[in-house]
Protein backbone atom coordinates (compact mmCIF):
# COMPACT_ATOMS: atom_id res chain seq x y z
CA UNK A 1 0.00 0.00 0.00
CA UNK A 2 2.86 2.36 0.84
CA UNK A 3 4.35 1.72 -2.59
CA UNK A 4 1.01 2.50 -4.25
CA UNK A 5 0.67 5.77 -2.30
CA UNK A 6 4.21 6.85 -3.20
CA UNK A 7 3.68 5.90 -6.83
CA UNK A 8 0.39 7.84 -6.97
CA UNK A 9 2.00 10.91 -5.40
CA UNK A 10 4.95 10.69 -7.79
CA UNK A 11 2.63 10.43 -10.81
CA UNK A 12 0.60 13.38 -9.50
CA UNK A 13 3.79 15.42 -9.07
CA UNK A 14 4.84 14.66 -12.63
CA UNK A 15 1.73 16.47 -13.88
CA UNK A 16 2.39 19.68 -11.90
CA UNK A 17 3.64 22.91 -13.48
CA UNK A 18 7.24 23.94 -13.04
CA UNK A 19 5.97 26.95 -11.04
CA UNK A 20 4.94 24.57 -8.28
CA UNK A 21 8.52 23.34 -7.96
CA UNK A 22 9.80 26.93 -7.90
CA UNK A 23 7.61 27.61 -4.85
CA UNK A 24 8.43 24.39 -2.93
CA UNK A 25 11.79 23.11 -1.75
CA UNK A 26 12.96 19.71 -2.92
CA UNK A 27 13.58 18.62 0.66
CA UNK A 28 10.04 19.56 1.64
CA UNK A 29 8.64 17.45 -1.17
CA UNK A 30 10.95 14.55 -0.25
CA UNK A 31 9.76 14.85 3.35
CA UNK A 32 6.16 14.57 2.21
CA UNK A 33 6.90 11.58 0.02
CA UNK A 34 8.86 9.71 2.68
CA UNK A 35 7.71 10.75 6.13
CA UNK A 36 4.01 11.21 5.46
CA UNK A 37 3.68 7.87 3.73
CA UNK A 38 5.54 6.24 6.63
CA UNK A 39 3.14 7.94 9.05
CA UNK A 40 0.20 6.67 7.01
CA UNK A 41 1.55 3.13 7.26
CA UNK A 42 2.03 3.53 11.03
CA UNK A 43 -1.52 4.82 11.37
CA UNK A 44 -3.04 2.01 9.34
CA UNK A 45 -0.93 -0.70 11.00
CA UNK A 46 -1.14 0.35 14.63
CA UNK A 47 -3.47 3.24 15.32
CA UNK A 48 -6.46 2.05 13.32
CA UNK A 49 -6.44 -1.36 14.98
CA UNK A 50 -6.02 0.20 18.41
CA UNK A 51 -8.86 2.65 17.76
CA UNK A 52 -11.22 -0.15 16.69
CA UNK A 53 -10.17 -2.25 19.68
CA UNK A 54 -10.75 0.69 22.04
CA UNK A 55 -14.17 1.40 20.53
CA UNK A 56 -15.26 -2.23 20.87
CA UNK A 57 -13.88 -2.31 24.42
CA UNK A 58 -15.77 0.84 25.49
CA UNK A 59 -19.02 -0.29 23.86
CA UNK A 60 -18.70 -3.79 25.35
CA UNK A 61 -17.90 -2.56 28.84
CA UNK A 62 -20.67 0.05 28.52
CA UNK A 63 -23.19 -2.62 27.59
CA UNK A 64 -22.19 -4.81 30.52
CA UNK A 65 -22.31 -1.81 32.87
CA UNK A 66 -25.78 -0.81 31.66
CA UNK A 67 -26.95 -4.38 32.02
CA UNK A 68 -25.59 -4.72 35.57
CA UNK A 69 -26.18 -1.20 36.98
CA UNK A 70 -27.46 1.61 34.73
CA UNK A 71 -26.79 4.38 37.27
CA UNK A 72 -23.17 3.34 37.71
CA UNK A 73 -22.83 3.08 33.94
CA UNK A 74 -23.99 6.67 33.46
CA UNK A 75 -21.55 7.96 36.08
CA UNK A 76 -18.66 5.85 34.82
CA UNK A 77 -19.18 6.49 31.10
CA UNK A 78 -19.78 10.23 31.54
CA UNK A 79 -16.00 10.68 31.43
CA UNK A 80 -15.77 9.27 27.87
CA UNK A 81 -16.97 12.49 26.14
CA UNK A 82 -14.59 14.52 28.32
CA UNK A 83 -11.66 12.32 27.31
CA UNK A 84 -12.73 12.52 23.65
CA UNK A 85 -12.89 16.33 23.80
CA UNK A 86 -9.49 16.52 25.49
CA UNK A 87 -8.01 14.23 22.84
CA UNK A 88 -9.47 16.38 20.05
CA UNK A 89 -8.13 19.56 21.71
CA UNK A 90 -4.71 18.00 22.25
CA UNK A 91 -4.47 16.83 18.62
CA UNK A 92 -5.32 20.33 17.41
CA UNK A 93 -2.50 21.75 19.58
CA UNK A 94 0.04 19.14 18.49
CA UNK A 95 -0.78 19.69 14.81
CA UNK A 96 1.14 23.00 14.80
CA UNK A 97 4.20 21.32 16.32
CA UNK A 98 4.03 18.53 13.76
CA UNK A 99 3.98 21.12 10.97
CA UNK A 100 7.13 22.70 12.43
CA UNK A 101 8.86 19.33 12.65
CA UNK A 102 7.83 18.49 9.09
CA UNK A 103 9.23 21.82 7.93
CA UNK A 104 12.49 21.14 9.79
CA UNK A 105 12.78 17.71 8.19
CA UNK A 106 12.13 19.34 4.82
CA UNK A 107 14.95 21.84 5.46
CA UNK A 108 17.25 19.02 6.53
CA UNK A 109 16.44 17.05 3.38
CA UNK A 110 17.10 20.14 1.26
Amino acid sequence: MKHEVRTAIYQWMQRLDMAFFDDHKTGELMSILNNDTNRLELFLDNMMGSAIQLLVFVVGIGAVLFWRNPQLAVVTLSIVPVVALFTWWFMRRVEAFYADIRSSVGDLNT
